[in-house]
């Protein structure tokens, strides 16, 4: 993963505050950009980040960049995340 565009603990934040708002994915980032307005964060440096990484939409942002988080982000020896391992994906999506 390419440097990061905030702490940690904001991106687990964020991943937490998506799946749970996150009942049917519209493909946008509604949810997403949702949690950067309300904790005043940069949205352009975030989205371009969150894109890079795969996550074009909110469900994307969960299955492609948070799975990336299942052992933390220096964890890259499983490139397909077990959803029982990954705690933002617990929460099954339905993508519309």
């Amino acid at each position: 993963m390419s440097a990061l565009p905030v702490s940690e603990e904001v991106l687990t934040d964020l991943f937490n505050y998506v799946a749970r708002k996150l009942a049917s994915c519209d493909h946008t980032l509604h949810f997403t950009c949702e949690f950067i307005r309300i904790h005043s964060l940069d949205d352009d440096r975030i989205v371009s980040w969150l894109e890079s990484q795969g996550g074009y939409c909110d469900c994307k942002v969960l299955l492609n960049v948070a799975a990336c988080w299942d052992n933390g982000p220096e964890d890259d020896d499983d490139d397909d995340p077990d959803p029982d391992d990954v705690p933002f994906l617990k929460k099954r999506l339905v993508t519309g």
